[in-house]
């Protein structure tokens, strides 16, 4: 269950009851304030199915899009040291760029739209997971001589005269 759906319980348990009572969706709606897609999703005569196949569909949709992006573009770093490999999808990964990172595009891929997904791509660059490493490596390396010099840098600027 989601959070949506735990908050609205007592909405839908109330419809559910309307309904037995012979209330129409338009009565439904109006003493519920639930929507009418939220109706015919749990009144509907096998919408719950339909539902979830075509979301499974749509996110399959998007999977498959994405690991084509991936595949087209190859690893960045190998590339610029002159390797041409031919890495396949469950190696390549998204590499963020500095303090654009909205989500990961794996947790994307459930609830975000594609437009979405191809917008956090873009502020991306496609590796291999070995370079991935070597960057978020060197990145956390690069990170602590950086703390490691203006803690030293505040230690010289509070001595006292």
């Amino acid at each position: 269950m989601t959070m949506g759906f735990k908050k609205n319980k007592a909405q839908v348990d109330e419809m559910f009851r309307l309904r037995d009572e012979g209330k129409s969706y338009r009565e439904i709606e109006r003493l519920t304030g639930l929507s009418k897609g939220t109706m015919s999703y749990h009144l509907g005569e096998g919408q719950k199915d339909k539902t979830r196949e075509t979301t499974k569909n749509e996110r399959e949709r998007r999977r498959l899009i994405v690991i084509e992006y991936k595949e087209s573009r190859g690893c960045a770093d190998c590339k610029r040291r002159g390797h041409f490999y031919q890495h396949p999808y469950y190696v390549l990964q998204a590499d963020h760029v500095w303090d654009t990172k909205v989500a990961n595009v794996s947790h994307m891929l459930r609830n975000n739209t594609l437009e979405e997904i191809m917008i956090e791509l873009a502020k991306c660059d496609i590796v291999c997971a070995n370079c991935h490493a070597i960057r978020t490596h060197k990145r956390r390396k690069m990170i602590n001589e950086i703390n490691t010099t203006d803690e030293q840098a505040d230690d010289g600027y509070y001595e006292e005269v």
